[in-house]
């Protein structure tokens, strides 16, 4: 699900709308961890922040518990360092015939994606959500989704001391709607 930071970004691109706060196209994009649904659409709360895209802090995985490192950080998705490389990302022949293009309105991962090793010994908890940022640290949660198994089934993780958890080639699909 898109943010309504996102969404109202892409609403005043398209309608002439853009002002200073209009879409920003970054280059970099983040995958993090969710231990629940990082906004609770039915409160006013819960739509204001994620009206401005922020206010998801007490749901992502933490990077210290107890003042000690847990090994969690946001992994890089997005182009990274080669801008013009659209490989990593795509599995989808486009509808021009060439590959590195969504097709109909969808993409997927064919890198697999790794978290650092879990450090704590209680883990990182029960992971049930997956969300899109913007930056490496802080910045604007830009989407989000539950996970899910190939059958559409809800699939939660829950990563022990030692492990590192993975998301395998074609796990993330991304679908505008």
């Amino acid at each position: 699900m898109l943010t309504y930071y996102v969404s109202n970004m892409i609403l005043r691109h398209l309608t002439g709308g853009f002002r200073n706060d209009g879409l920003v196209i970054t280059t970099d994009c983040y995958i993090g961890l969710f231990t629940t649904e990082p906004y609770d659409l039915n409160t006013k709360a819960g739509k204001d922040a994620c009206d401005s895209g922020t206010g998801y802090e007490e749901h992502e995985v933490k990077t210290t518990a107890d003042g000690v490192l847990t090994g969690y950080e946001r992994q890089l998705i997005g182009r990274g360092a080669d801008k013009n490389d659209d490989s990593r990302w795509f599995n989808k022949i486009g509808i021009n015939g060439q590959p590195g293009s969504a097709e109909y309105g969808k993409c997927e991962n064919v890198d697999l994606i790794y978290f650092p090793e879990v450090l704590p010994e209680q883990g990182w908890g029960e992971i049930s959500y997956v969300g899109l940022f913007d930056s490496k640290t802080d910045g604007h949660l830009l989407a989000y989704a539950q996970l899910k198994d190939e059958h559409g089934d809800v699939t939660p993780i829950n990563p022990q001391k030692g492990q590192l958890p993975i998301i395998r080639k074609g796990q993330l699909e991304l679908e505008l709607k």
